[in-house]
């Protein structure tokens, strides 16, 4: 499970985390609904309680935030569906997950440059003007 804050409309911050309140309105949704493969829920903690909004039966954006916290998607998914393995409950841990962009700017740079590497042309680290 993961809290997430959102910038433009993307996960740019994810707590990972087990709430067993959640985790056992999830089961609930999980057992009724018998999805074939991954179910993404996204809820509001409100006064009430947890509340469910969305349903996604696809890997997600955070996809990659759950797999290195323990929780692989695709790879169960592959496992299961494809190879035919029975598994196991996934061994999960808890942790932050921060999201950023960077722009690199490489000046008189050819993509051959960049082929050859170490031993090419050496670049220069530019502050903002």
């Amino acid at each position: 499970m993961a809290r997430r804050d959102l910038s433009g409309g993307a996960t740019y911050r994810a707590e990972v985390n087990f709430w067993p309140d959640i985790h056992e309105l999830l089961m609930e949704i999980g057992s009724a609904l018998r999805p074939r493969g991954v179910l993404n829920v996204q809820l509001r903690q409100t006064k009430r309680g947890p509340i469910p909004f969305e349903l996604n039966i696809r890997c997600s954006g955070t996809s990659a935030i759950r797999a290195h916290f323990g929780y692989n998607e695709p790879d169960m998914l592959l496992r299961h569906y494809v190879l035919g393995e029975k598994l196991a409950p996934p061994e999960t841990r808890v942790g932050y997950a921060l999201r950023y962009w960077n722009e690199v700017f490489l000046e008189d740079v050819s993509l051959e440059d960049l082929r050859q590497g170490p031993n090419g042309r050496q670049g220069t680290i530019l502050s903002w003007p």
